[in-house]
């Protein structure tokens, strides 16, 4: 026996973090072609037989070089993984702890992600509830699924005090999270824009009102100086009268 080149055009899967299933099922596929599976399927304890035959040779060539094409087809940021395995059995299962492991760390950083939402100054009740029904539902079907309840603590919990009221309204249909959701969104007026609009509107008149100030006041400054200036001018006639005079 020898491992089979793969047709013309064929593409052999490269194992990466996220796909460990459909590069596993096409390997094993491969290993059972060849009478191999046995030596390295974790449930079993199958042992590669000892070199004293020309046939028990043939499978130890066959199974080194099967294995070595598998290693081919590891993706560089998994090789880590391959390092110090040299049991056919070890590698299958460090390749396979590795990728739970690549799996897992994204889907926990979500949840993580979901605790620490919180509502932001810029955050309209459409925005602030969309971050948390996506997270949500990115992990409703991994081990990692928020609980209902968790859930719906954290999103009313924390909505500002002007939308506690009916945040505490929804807590108490005792909905299912993405109801709950939908409830606030159709319960909760988002006046964000009209208070937007309002204080542009408030800042305009107040600066109109400022240049309105302005405007009046310059006419009655240049008069107080006209009229200064006049009566400085009426006094010091005076007193060049008075000394002319004597």
């Amino acid at each position: 026996m020898s491992a089979a080149s793969p047709s013309s055009g064929e593409k052999l899967p490269i194992l990466d973090y996220s796909n460990w299933v459909d590069w596993s099922e096409f390997w094993r596929d491969h290993l059972i072609l060849f009478d191999l599976w046995q030596y390295i399927d974790p449930s079993s304890t199958a042992t590669v037989p000892p070199p004293t035959s020309n046939v028990n040779r043939d499978i130890a060539k066959t199974l080194t070089e099967n294995l070595a094409k598998l290693r081919q087809h590891v993706a560089p940021e998994c090789r880590k993984l391959l390092v110090g395995h040299t049991n056919p059995r070890d590698l299958w299962s460090s390749l396979k702890a590795g990728c739970d492991r690549g799996t897992t760390l994204p889907l926990l950083a979500q949840y993580e992600s979901f605790q620490s939402i919180k509502w932001e100054p810029k955050d309209t009740i459409s925005t602030y509830t969309s971050r948390f029904r996506n997270v949500f539902l990115s992990l409703e079907n991994t081990p990692y699924k928020i609980h209902r309840d968790i859930a719906v603590h954290i999103l009313v919990n924390r909505l500002p005090d002007c939308y506690k009221t009916e945040g505490q309204a929804a807590k108490q249909l005792n909905l299912p999270f993405i109801e709950t959701v939908t409830y606030l969104l159709a319960n909760i007026k988002d006046t964000s824009s009209a208070d937007q609009a309002l204080s542009i509107s408030v800042t305009k008149a107040a600066q109109e009102y400022q240049t309105a100030v302005v405007d009046q006041t310059e006419p009655l400054e240049t008069s107080v100086s006209s009229a200064t200036g006049a009566n400085e001018k009426a006094i010091l006639n005076v007193t060049v009268e008075f000394v002319n005079n004597n």
